[in-house]
């Protein structure tokens, strides 16, 4: 491993055609969040029975997760949305490529639990059609590209592959308790 660090805060220029793949990265999850928003609802009632008991406990009577979903969206697409803009500037720091980056895997990292979660309950689950054909492609894409045109480095690839997998699913779990409480 190089002695380099591996995020640096002095500004990178971003190519142009790049920007607009990173600016338009929040719509793109945007797709994946709308799909298991217009499926939860169904799937949770019809796999009520199969759910773990602590999800059941936590979801009480209460088998509509529609808003929680809708506030968990809304509140990850801002945030997403805000990075990616930062991101997308022409002159963006390394520190900010890094951050869109490690949200880039973290998405990817759900992409990839939802993939797991169909193979444990062998079927559908809500945001599968659009992980697999949308969410995992553009991820893998869009780091490679960050990585080709140097904006981060081969060693930060790995580092963040693996905090993508370890904060996605807290990140879920502290989105969707969030919208619990609205």
């Amino acid at each position: 491993m190089s002695t380099q660090c591996i995020v640096s805060s002095r500004s990178t220029e971003v190519p142009p055609r790049l920007r607009r793949w990173i600016a338009v990265s929040p719509a793109i999850y945007l797709v994946h969040d709308l799909e298991e928003l217009a499926t939860v609802r169904a799937w949770v009632a019809d796999n009520w029975q199969k759910l773990p008991d602590p999800v059941v406990q936590w979801l009480g009577a209460n088998t509509d997760l529609t808003h929680l979903y809708a506030v968990g969206i809304a509140t990850v697409f801002v945030a997403m949305a805000a990075v990616s803009v930062a991101a997308a500037r022409s002159s963006a720091s390394r520190a900010i490529i890094t951050l869109f980056a490690l949200t880039v895997m973290m998405r990817f990292g759900n992409g990839l639990l939802h993939i797991a979660q169909a193979v444990f309950a062998r079927g559908y689950v809500p945001g599968l059609v659009s992980a697999i054909a949308l969410l995992l492609p553009y991820s893998v894409w869009l780091v490679m590209r960050l990585r080709r045109d140097e904006l981060i480095q081969h060693e930060t690839v790995h580092v963040l592959f693996i905090a993508g997998l370890l904060l996605q699913i807290p990140l879920i779990a502290i989105v969707l308790l969030f919208a619990s409480f609205l």
